[in-house]
């Protein structure tokens, strides 16, 4: 129900935002590049006991819990992590900095 991701240097995870379009709960160091709402995931600071207790946490998480918090996943997976939306962030990003007539 959720995957582990003690990263150290990432820009952002694709392996990441794939988990998480499946419905699995991230558990993930900052370094993943990953932003999550309060209460999607656990964000881990770097001490072996923050893992502990996130691990923990969603393996104490009641199944009605659990699947709410699985449905909030696959949601911001779809929305932030889309080819959809990659691509309008791409477009935006080339249309703002491209050459215009006026730049030639």
């Amino acid at each position: 129900s959720s995957f582990v991701m003690p990263s150290c240097s990432e820009g952002m995870s694709p392996a990441a935002a794939t988990c998480m379009k499946f419905g699995l709960v991230p558990i993930v160091t900052a370094r993943c590049g990953l932003e999550l709402p309060a209460g999607v995931g656990h964000v881990l600071n770097d001490r072996v006991t923050d893992l502990d207790a996130a691990v923990l946490a969603v393996a104490n998480t009641s199944r009605e819990e659990l699947a709410g918090k699985i449905s909030e996943v696959k949601t911001l997976a779809a929305t932030r992590h889309s080819r959809t939306t990659f691509q309008s962030r791409m477009n935006d990003l080339f249309a703002r900095y491209a050459p215009g007539p006026h730049d030639a």
